[in-house]
């Protein structure tokens, strides 16, 4: 039997001068402090950026006292099988549309993706408030699928 090599996909934005930043954070900052170019013994830069900035993730401390940080989760948190549920059209995405699209649709241990109407978005300079978000009961639903266990 031929066990077929899964596909990788990065779905991370490019970290550039024109990422989308959520207001009142810091876009991406990259400076050269030394440069072979002007005799230095090394190239380095510093960089820096706010947490809200292109693709991110917001850690259940960002949203629940006594929450896990980032560096509490395992890397398996961020990659491995995973299906895309298409929710197109809705700005707020309820419990009942997770229901109508996930149910039974989502194997065991596997990752969930939601494709919105954000994509379109991107195009746009500026972070815009006419993004798509869950509400509390349909985030709720979604982390019922856990793809792996979190300590």
């Amino acid at each position: 039997m031929t066990i077929p090599s899964p596909e990788l996909f990065d779905i991370t934005l490019p970290l550039t001068d024109r990422v989308l930043v959520y207001p009142g954070d810091s876009p991406p900052c990259i400076l050269r402090v030394s440069d072979h170019k002007k005799g230095d013994s090394l190239t380095a830069s510093t960089f820096s950026m706010g947490c809200h900035v292109g693709t991110h993730v917001d850690a259940p401390a960002h949203f629940v006292e006594d929450g896990l940080l980032l560096n509490d989760l395992p890397m398996e948190s961020f990659y491995g099988p995973a299906v895309v549920l298409s929710i197109m059209g809705k700005r707020v995405i309820k419990k009942e549309d997770v229901e109508e699209n996930a149910i039974p649709a989502i194997p065991k241990r596997h990752h969930i993706l939601l494709k919105t109407d954000n994509s379109d978005l991107l195009e746009k300079n500026n972070f815009s408030k006419e993004c798509s978000s869950l509400t509390l009961e349909a985030a709720e639903l979604l982390c019922t699928f856990q793809p792996l266990s979190i300590g």
